[in-house]
C-alpha cells in the first residue's frame, strides 16, 4: 500500500478499535518502507500508534530515525532504504520496539501513560494535518492476547512412500536419523503401496539411528514427522533397511 500526503496538509491515517490492555499486553507490527518526508515534520508523522485509554504508545517513523514520541527514546537508522519489520511490544510499565527481530528501543519502565484519551484503538501512517509524508506499507498486524506472539504449529510432514522390496517388514537392524530441533517421528509400514491412516511407530525420540521396531510390518514404509511449533527444523532424513 503506497500512502501520500506530500503537499495536501492533510492526514492519510488508518485506525482499527481493539481490545488493547496494558495489563495483559499487546503487540503491534509493520513492514515499512519510508519515502518522501517534510522538512521539519511534526511527531505525528508516519507512526504506528496503539493505545488502551490508559497507555500509548507513539512510535514514529522518520526517514533518519524511529522514536518514541513520548518517552523520547530513539534508534537511529535509514528507514527509506528497503522494507523493514518494526515490531512495538508492551505490557504493564514496559515497551519494546524491535527492527528486522532485534530489539533496538527498550523502555522498561516508562510506559508513557494517556489519561485524557479513553479510545482502544490502533492507528498508523500519517495522523498529522499539516506535516506530510509518503510511505509504503507492505502490512500491518495486531495481537491483544499479550506481548508475545503465540507460536503457530507448523503440522506435519510425510515422506514419500519408500519401497524396501521386502516381502514382509522392513528387515532385521533397520534404523532411522535425521537432523532437527522440536521433531518427533512416526512411521508407516503397509502390505500394499497404501498409507494406512495408523502409524506403527509413533513418538520416535529425535536421535540418530533409532531402530525401527517389528511392530512396522510390511514391503511399503512412510515416515512422518511432527514439527511442532515454529522453532522446529527438519533436514536430513536416512531410513536404513535390509530388502528381505
Amino acid at each position: 500500500l503506497h500512502v501520500s500526503t506530500m503537499g495536501k496538509d492533510d492526514k492519510g491515517s488508518f485506525e482499527r478499535k481493539t481490545n488493547f490492555s496494558h495489563t495483559t499486553g499487546w503487540v503491534t507490527e509493520g513492514r515499512v518502507k519510508g519515502g518522501a518526508i517534510e522538512a521539519d515534520p511534526s511527531w505525528k508523522i508516519r507512526n504506528l500508534n496503539p493505545y488502551d485509554g490508559v497507555k500509548e504508545l507513539i512510535c514514529t517513523i522518520r526517514n533518519d530515525k524511529i522514536s518514541e514520541f513520548i518517552s523520547k527514546l530513539e534508534y537511529k537508522m535509514d528507514t527509506t532504504d528497503d522494507f523493514h519489520v518494526y515490531r512495538i511490544a508492551a505490557k504493564g510499565n514496559d515497551f519494546k520496539v524491535y527492527i528486522d527481530g532485534t530489539l533496538r528501543i527498550d523502555g522498561t519502565g516508562v510506559m508513557p501513560k494517556i489519561p485524557s484519551i479513553t479510545e482502544n484503538s490502533f492507528r498508523w501512517n500519517d495522523i498529522a494535518g499539516t506535516a506530510d509524508s509518503e510511505s509504503s506499507w507492505d502490512y500491518v498486524r495486531y495481537y491483544e492476547g499479550g506481548d508475545k506472539l503465540p507460536k503457530k504449529p507448523k503440522g506435519g510432514y510425510i515422506s514419500q512412500m519408500i519401497d524396501t522390496t521386502g516381502s514382509n517388514n522392513v528387515g532385521t537392524g533397520a534404523t532411522i536419523s535425521w537432523n532437527g530441533i522440536g521433531v518427533a517421528t512416526d512411521l508407516y509400514a503397509s502390505a500394499s503401496p497404501i498409507k494406512p491412516d495408523v502409524p506403527c511407530a509413533t513418538g520416535l525420540a529425535n536421535n540418530a539411528g533409532v531402530s525401527i521396531p517389528n511392530t512396522c510390518s510390511g514391503r511399503y514404509l512412510w515416515l512422518g514427522a511432527n514439527l511442532g511449533n515454529s522453532d522446529a527444523t527438519l533436514a536430513d532424513i536416512t531410513a536404513n533397511y535390509c530388502s528381505y
